[in-house]
């Protein structure tokens, strides 16, 4: 599963967005709901890279299913007392006390129902997919897995190439790529419909280098410097995840004068240095604009700003 491939699943459900926006101008809905529509078109993608499938039509309500289960684990996330267990070597030992209780309980149930989903998924696979021949010639992410460790097992290698190694994977896609890209994107939208100075700039660019023959595509990123602003500002103002998860320092550091032995709990708070006027000046449009869209120092940023494909154009 190349760039290529990739790019492509993406590009069907950017129009399969724009197509629900236009239909629904069509039929004079006054109000659109655009977060509902971010939502199962960043499913889509996540699904069919796993799993080779979108989610529409007879498919749409397994969206919808896993959706709710991921908004109550990010409630769950979301209570204080969540932070307390993370804490914990056992979190299981608070299991009957009272406030925390029930937030274990959901915390594990919900937990088990993805999981019961995801099995439920690589079992299907394993029965009508291919296990036979080289993953480069798979169509989704878990065919590809089973290939490989189809092949390991006739070496007796296997490695790290397992069933439950594979369902985890799946579980971090879905966990970490779901919420995450659909809250970046929802947030782009918000920024662009605030800002229509913004917006007219970035059409204008799009207009001149893309037109209206064909969609924009990775190929083009190089020459869309204030597109890649847009994306760089968006991800730097949403400040996704302004309480990230813990940490342990691996070897004793010292910071400004602070002193943090090894093996110390740590929340690494990026926030501090997105919102700093001395990594993001004021005429903050200038100098992203300068090396494609690239403005914050990469002595900072040196393993935040790697190019990577994005999950949307």
């Amino acid at each position: 599963m190349g760039r290529t491939i990739i790019e492509d699943m993406i590009m069907v459900e950017v129009n399969r967005f724009m197509k629900t926006v236009q239909q629904d101008i069509e039929n004079g809905v006054k109000e659109h709901n655009l977060i509902k529509i971010v939502n199962i078109c960043v499913g889509s993608i996540i699904n069919k890279m796993l799993f080779g499938y979108r989610f529409e039509g007879e498919t749409e309500h397994e969206f919808y299913y896993l959706r709710e289960i991921l908004d109550n684990l990010q409630a769950h996330f979301a209570n204080p007392l969540s932070f307390v267990m993370m804490l914990m070597e056992n979190p299981s030992s608070v299991k009957n006390v009272p406030g925390f209780k029930q937030l274990y309980n959901g915390m594990l149930k919900d937990f088990q129902e993805l999981k019961e989903f995801l099995d439920r998924q690589i079992a299907w696979h394993r029965k009508n997919f291919a296990v036979d021949g080289n993953p480069e010639s798979a169509t989704n992410f878990v065919q590809a897995f089973m290939m490989e460790m189809h092949r390991r097992e006739q070496t007796g290698n296997v490695g790290d190439f397992t069933l439950d190694q594979l369902r985890n994977m799946c579980f971090d896609l879905w966990i970490a790529g779901q919420e995450t890209t659909s809250s970046t994107t929802s947030f782009g939208i918000l920024y662009l419909t605030t800002h229509p100075e913004a917006q007219k700039k970035l059409q204008d660019e799009l207009d001149r280098l893309v037109g209206n023959e064909r969609q924009v595509s990775l190929n083009d990123r190089p020459k869309l410097p204030f597109t890649n602003a847009v994306c760089n500002e968006t991800q730097r103002l949403c400040n996704l995840i302004p309480q990230n998860l813990f940490h342990r320092t691996t070897k004793d550091v010292d910071i400004n004068g602070y002193k943090i032995k090894k093996g110390t709990t740590i929340v690494p708070q990026i926030s501090c240095v997105l919102y700093d006027d001395k990594v993001t000046p004021s005429n903050k449009n200038q100098t992203l604009e300068k090396e494609n869209g690239f403005g914050v120092r990469p002595v900072l940023f040196k393993c935040c700003l790697e190019r990577r494909i994005p999950v949307i154009i």
